[in-house]
């Protein structure tokens, strides 16, 4: 995989924040989090397992449902590398 500055610029401060960053596949993940981002699928298949229990939890309120199309439309948006990833 080849990173642009920006990015290992963003890995090395979200290391330092204690947060964890992915590389996951732009396409995948935006379609995901667009029609099924209420139930929090695109943060189970981007790793981030608690996030995606909180959308599954509040799904009811539908309030993930427009947080995962604003997502997947953010994702859509961003640059991905040389094999089509993002971090997230």
């Amino acid at each position: 995989m080849c990173y642009t500055t920006s990015s290992f610029i963003a890995i090395c401060i979200s290391l330092l924040k204690g947060v964890t960053v992915r590389p996951v596949n732009k396409l995948a993940y935006a379609l995901l989090a667009i029609f099924l981002g209420g139930l929090g699928i695109h943060h189970f298949y981007a790793g981030k397992t608690g996030m995606g229990i909180l959308f599954l939890l509040f799904s009811w309120t539908c309030i993930p449902s427009l947080v995962g199309f604003i997502q997947g439309i953010v994702a859509l948006t961003k640059k991905e590398d040389v094999d089509g990833n993002i971090l997230v």
